[in-house]
């Protein structure tokens, strides 16, 4: 099975032969490649509407997979046995929401597991919420797919409830080096607010001047970080 490059970007992240789940599975073509590629014995994907899950139904039936992909009606994770998991993804879905998802499970905060995030919008919402819960964004990729660029996070649960700042949030942690076409996205998306905030007479389009002009720096002599 062929992955797009976002998703196999996610896949590829996941621990061979672990328990996992895919949240918002949508067709279920990454559940379906996490059991034949991955050798994960056992895969719950779900998802909130009937519609996707029989797609995926299909999909896995097509492949041949049905002993090692389980699929679940859930919003969310509420009806996961979350306990017995072991990686989570939760792909394709706005920063904002993938945030609320983890903020309404309480089993996901277990230092064992470990979460793979695939925000396709508001990912600094994303940083913030994941921090103030206690988690810890271990890695980054950044993926280019078509004429979008994504960002896939590796995350786990630390306990440790923190705030960061707000140029951690735009950042996170993305390699400098590797991550020219990401920081390059933001640059534009930064313009565009200070251009939006100067021209309605709005002081703080200095500040995403400022943002912009230290997004152009990524991958030359700025360091970044969170300490």
């Amino acid at each position: 099975m062929k992955l797009s490059k976002r998703l196999l970007t996610v896949a590829q992240r996941v621990r061979p032969g672990s328990i996992c789940a895919d949240v918002g599975t949508d067709h279920g073509y990454l559940a379906v490649w996490l059991a034949k590629e991955k050798n994960c014995p056992l895969v719950y994907a779900s998802d909130i509407n009937r519609g996707p899950l029989e797609a995926a139904k299909r999909t896995v039936e097509n492949y041949q997979v049905q002993q090692a992909v389980h699929l679940v009606l859930s919003d969310g994770m509420q009806s996961l046995p979350v306990e017995r998991i072991d990686d989570i993804v939760i792909a394709g879905m706005g920063g904002d929401l993938i945030a609320q998802l983890i903020e309404a499970e309480p089993r996901v905060r277990d230092s064992s597991k470990q979460l793979f995030l695939q925000p396709m919008t508001k990912a600094a919402e994303l940083r913030k919420a994941l921090y103030r819960m206690g988690f810890e964004i271990d890695r980054e990729i950044v993926v280019e797919d078509r004429r979008f660029v994504y960002t896939v996070m590796s995350v786990y649960y630390c306990g440790k409830q923190r705030e960061i700042d707000d140029w951690f949030a735009l950042v996170g942690k993305v390699d400098p080096q590797l991550g020219g076409s990401y920081f390059g996205k933001l640059k534009k998306a930064e313009l565009k607010k200070a251009e939006g905030y100067r021209k309605a007479g709005n002081h703080c389009w200095k500040e995403h001047q400022k943002l912009a002009e230290r997004l152009e720096l990524m991958g030359k002599e700025e360091e970044y970080g969170n300490d």
